[in-house]
């Protein structure tokens, strides 16, 4: 008797339908798996013999086939251990319950306990989309599953879990849960001085501008992109969907965890290999620019970082996605997120330090400036210089702000963003598009004349014309005016500085 079970298999981050068919033919016993599934689903065989052993059942010497169907795409992963055991038990008479339209995933221990799987999120929203009500999952993936409403989830813990919810006796489970990290290790209050460089973090984070800082070792700017974490306001019910599906693909979701609604931050070393970055590998996986969406992906010291490795993050920088390209297909993976870069301004770090000279000679300089310059520094929109600290100012007791207080006010502006482009497939100033900045950044007729002449003056690029207009736009709404002023022209037109900086010391 053919017996059928429904499965879901990875492709990228999506998943979907696998029927998995289970049949006996005449020959010698035997265990073959069809469909075009990899080593890893292949291996299968072996662990889903001993669990069903070691569960009391038995397994008849057949010449067991089983297909996963469609065989269109390639099975990777031991989410189909589950589903193939089963069917076999149905195959050999050993249960009887109808299990054609009850999806299941789990890997298989060998004494019939089940293992978490990834990329359980991704699955049950893909059988909420196909209509299933219903979905057996490991008990470690029972908080992911929830996230999805509608869908009715059964955790299990071995196969014998799973057969008694097959036959009935189990309620389906009901509790969600999301991962929060409200603790972070450094609150803006506690760095002296860099008043200017923590309002232009402050801008940055309200309208998910990319962020550089650049100045002499020490300075305190690894600091402050790390203080920024705290400044970040939580993730919507749709982001924490979409960050917790990349997490989870990517197999580095703890186990009994729901959604995640804290942003991600990320900050991979200069030494990371361009799969890690970017993504791929012999099973494609995200990588820490895909992992960084709807949050910072900070990189500290920038220029040490592989000059071919910068240029790949032009595409997603502009698109918002990366696309993995490889013999075996094609993946696309999301990747909105907010840069930050932190280095130093040349090879020694005190070219532009008061009291420090620099010992690099100008051709060293040229070069080292020529690792953060052009399209990569076109596509950041705020720089900002970050000074070393006098020791007078380390000891005051002039307290700063609190990072929860520019929380609130960012998370007010955020609220004005979300609002005005309510109608749009983007939600920050940041992403705004040409057209939406000439809709929603107009100027009068003297502070257009202002920046334009401005812009002439400093040889902007168009693009960087574009963005003073976006980290304006940011500004007014921090002041929650409709209307942007020159004076939110002229903060935007402080944080396009480095390419200033430079031209006046060679000047």
């Amino acid at each position: 008797m053919l017996s059928k079970t429904v499965s879901l298999g990875i492709n990228g981050i999506d998943a979907h339908i696998v029927e998995v068919e289970v049949d006996s033919i005449r020959g010698l016993p035997g265990f073959t798996i069809v469909g075009l599934p990899d080593s890893s689903v292949k291996e299968a065989k072996d662990r889903i013999r001993s669990a069903i052993e070691n569960c009391g059942f038995s397994f008849p010497p057949k010449n067991y086939v089983v297909n996963l169907a469609p065989a269109e795409f390639k099975k990777q992963g031991s989410n189909f251990d589950l589903p193939i055991a089963i069917a076999i038990l149905q195959h050999s008479g050993q249960i009887d319950v109808n299990i054609e339209l009850f999806p299941m995933v789990g890997e298989l221990s060998l004494d019939g306990s089940l293992r978490a799987v990834q990329s359980t999120i991704s699955m049950t929203l893909t059988l909420y989309k196909r209509k299933f009500k219903r979905f057996i999952v490991p008990y470690s993936n029972r908080y992911e599953a929830t996230a999805i409403n509608n869908i009715r989830v059964f955790p299990a813990r071995s196969l014998y879990e799973v057969i008694s919810i097959l036959e009935g006796d189990i309620e389906p489970f009901t509790e969600t849960k999301e991962s929060t990290n409200t603790e972070y290790s450094i609150d803006f209050a506690s760095i002296s001085g860099q008043e200017g460089v923590k309002r232009a973090a402050e801008v940055a984070t309200a309208g998910f501008h990319n962020f550089l800082m650049y100045g002499p070792p020490g300075s305190g700017k690894s600091m402050i992109a790390k203080a920024i974490q705290g400044i970040l306001p939580r993730l919507t019910k749709e982001q924490s969907i979409e960050t917790t599906i990349i997490h989870s693909n990517a197999g580095i979701l703890p186990l009994n965890n729901g959604l995640i609604s804290s942003p991600p931050f990320r900050s991979p070393h200069h030494t990371s290999s361009h799969i890690s970055i970017v993504g791929g590998g012999r099973i494609a996986s995200p990588g820490e620019i895909s992992l960084s969406h709807n949050g910072i992906l900070f990189l500290d010291e920038l220029t040490e970082f592989q000059g071919f490795l910068l240029q790949t993050m032009r595409q997603p920088l502009e698109d918002g996605i990366i696309t993995i390209s490889r013999a075996a297909g094609t993946s696309v993976y999301p990747a909105r997120f907010m840069l930050i870069g932190a280095c130093n301004p040349c090879r020694c770090g005190y070219l532009f330090d008061k009291e420090i000279e620099c010992t690099c000679s100008n051709a060293l300089i040229r070069s080292y400036y020529g690792k953060i310059s052009g399209p990569l520094i076109d596509r950041i929109d705020i720089e900002h210089y970050v000074p070393r600290i006098a020791y007078e100012k380390l000891t005051h007791s002039l307290v700063s702000e609190k990072s929860e207080d520019i929380r609130s006010r960012i998370e007010r502006c955020r609220a004005i963003q979300h609002d005005r482009f309510k109608e749009l497939p983007y939600s920050f100033n940041g992403q705004m598009s040409s057209d939406d900045i000439r809709k929603f950044c107009m100027l009068t007729a003297d502070d257009e004349q202002f920046l334009i002449k401005s812009s002439q003056k400093l040889r902007l690029s168009a693009r960087s014309y574009f963005r003073i207009l976006k980290i304006a736009r940011t500004v007014a709404d921090l002041d929650e005016t409709e209307k942007i002023n020159k004076s939110h022209l002229l903060e935007a037109l402080s944080y396009k500085n480095l390419p200033r900086n430079y031209e006046l010391y060679f000047s």
